[in-house]
């Protein structure tokens, strides 16, 4: 079974979204990140009384550590994972972090690909109801906005599966002998782009 096509089809029938396809290329042994989401800060005071403002990240965050060996003249990849799927809601006093995180480690071969579920995410959101202009009146206009109007709070439950890929990319003897190597992958990244557009605007009109 082809997983692209088994996504678009997910997605197409609202089963699903794809949130990003990230690629990263890391060397072994060294440890590559990916986030897709956005970062904030809290401002502190430190001992000396300065204010600072200290950031952390939320989102979709992916880190990787690959480690490549070669037994026996089979190459594959150790690979170790973290996930972390969170989301910001603001609190009366400060911020809270919704978190779910993972942490695993694969053997891949070269082009094999795993997967990673079971990350679910509660996210609310909390909006006005009632009746227009009425439930939005200030609280001293007589009360009338909570007569005419009411808060709701939605929760919404995602679970987020996270599709590995393994590949091993050619020694820098291999790549030195290859002419054009950069500007050929230049032009396939863009033409697997407006492929991509071109199957997300198909799929809309659907």
């Amino acid at each position: 079974m082809n997983v692209g096509a088994a996504l678009q089809l997910f997605e197409s029938s609202g089963l699903g979204e794809i949130i990003a396809r990230p690629q990263v290329t890391v060397r072994s042994g060294m440890i590559g990140r990916v986030q897709v989401g956005e970062d904030f800060s809290i401002k502190q005071r430190d001992f000396a009384g300065n204010v600072t403002d200290v950031f952390y990240s939320t989102g979709t965050i992916l880190a990787v550590a690959p480690k490549v060996y070669t037994i026996e003249g089979i190459e594959f990849v150790d690979l170790t994972l973290d996930i972390e799927r969170s989301s910001l809601t603001p609190d009366p006093l400060s911020f809270r972090i919704n978190k779910t995180r993972a942490t695993s480690r694969l053997l891949l071969l070269n082009g094999e690909e795993s997967h990673m579920g079971g990350l679910f995410l509660n996210e609310e959101r909390e909006t006005r109801e009632g009746i227009p202009v009425l439930k939005d009146l200030p609280w001293w206009v007589f009360g009338l906005r909570y007569i005419f109007g009411y808060n709701k709070v939605e929760t919404t439950r995602k679970e987020l599966i996270v599709l590995i890929r393994a590949e091993l990319m050619p020694d820098l003897k291999n790549r030195a002998a290859e002419e054009g190597t950069p500007k050929d992958l230049l032009q396939k990244k863009l033409e697997e782009g407006r492929e991509e557009l071109r199957k997300r605007g198909q799929s809309n009109k659907q």
